[in-house]
Parts: C-alpha cells; sequence; structure tokens
C-alpha cells in the first residue's frame, strides 16, 4: 500500500512540488514508458521503490529548498493528494491569508470528495 506524502511550497502567487511519488508508476513516468493517462490504470500504481522494513534497505528520498518569511508548507498524505489538486491549494492559498481558515478550506474541499483512503494533511507558514 501507497503511503507518500507530498509537500508543496507556496511562495507569493506560485506553488511547487519540493517531493514526487516514489512509486513505481511514477519512475515508469519519469523514464518516459508510461504516459500519464496509462498510468491511472497501471495495475501497479501503488508499489513503493523503498518502504521502511525489516525485510529490505530503505532509500531516503532527500532535497534542499530555501524558504522565506511567510512562505507557506502543505504536507499531504496519499488520501489527501489524490482528492485535492495542486492548483486548487494554490488557489485556496491566495484566497485565504489566514492559516486557519485555509487548513479549513483545504479540509472542507478534501471532504467533500469521494473519499477511498484515510488521509492527512499539515500546513504551516513561515
Amino acid at each position: 500500500m501507497n503511503s507518500e506524502t507530498l509537500v508543496y511550497h507556496l511562495r507569493d502567487t506560485g506553488i511547487i512540488s519540493i517531493t514526487k511519488d516514489q512509486t513505481e508508476v511514477q519512475r515508469l513516468i519519469d523514464d518516459g514508458v508510461l504516459s500519464r493517462k496509462r498510468a491511472a490504470n497501471y495495475h501497479r500504481r501503488n508499489i513503493l521503490l523503498s518502504a521502511i522494513s525489516n525485510y529490505s534497505d530503505y532509500t531516503l528520498f532527500q532535497t534542499e529548498f530555501y524558504i522565506l518569511a511567510g512562505d507557506r508548507l502543505v504536507l499531504l498524505s496519499d488520501g489527501s493528494y489524490n482528492l485535492i489538486r495542486k492548483k486548487e491549494i494554490r488557489d485556496l492559498s491566495l484566497q485565504e491569508h489566514n492559516l486557519s481558515n485555509l487548513s479549513n478550506k483545504i479540509l472542507n474541499l478534501i471532504e467533500s470528495r469521494e473519499i477511498r483512503d484515510d488521509y492527512s494533511f499539515v500546513a504551516c507558514q513561515i
């Protein structure tokens, strides 16, 4: 089962993905083997490339990025990022300057969708 977390970095009017899926299907997309359209129905789309386990080694994903005062970070589990698009998070962030209100709007949007998995998200402002 996939238990990925995506991190979005919001600054001014933009949003960028800091992380990306560490799954077999994402690797196949990155390698040009699968199109995004075909990936949606790929039978092994939830297979993780690495996971903490007694039975295998774990490959830690690492990255660096710079944050400034006023930047926002939104961390979403796979159960939530499958229900809300990056553009929707950016648009909500542009509308809402209060972080608590933004979090409530993200939660309301997620819960308005058909929930198929457990979900969580964390939002913070620097």
